[in-house]
């Protein structure tokens, strides 16, 4: 699971919400926010009803994408606040190759060191 220091705030959210950048994968759309005066890495994951009805399904795809990101966040450039917005796949796709979807929207957005 990825720390609480590593996630994103609801202030941070409404503001990634608004000024953030969106990149498009077939597992995820994601929103990604530069802030040059926060050292920080943040990551925030959300999974609709539209992909997973109960709870239980849509809290296990959060935790899924945040043990997905963990393992590619020392990789990153600081100062940076992502959301992952999870579409239908994400439910049937296996964590190693989770973890290499993420790891190519880092690529494809520039944000690895």
């Amino acid at each position: 699971m990825l720390r609480r220091s590593h996630r994103v705030t609801t202030r941070l959210f409404e503001e990634v919400l608004k000024r953030g950048r969106v990149i498009h994968s077939p597992l995820f759309v994601v929103r990604i926010l530069q802030d040059a005066t926060d050292s920080g890495i943040h990551v925030g994951a959300v999974a609709p009803v539209k992909v997973a009805k109960t709870s239980v399904a849509r809290h296990r795809v959060r935790r899924r994408i945040y043990e997905a990101a963990r393992s590619s966040i020392s990789q990153i450039n600081p100062g940076i606040s992502v959301i992952f917005f999870a579409k239908q796949l994400v439910i049937e796709t296996a964590l190693p190759d989770l973890k290499r979807a993420i790891h190519d929207i880092f690529v494809k957005a520039g944000l690895l060191r």
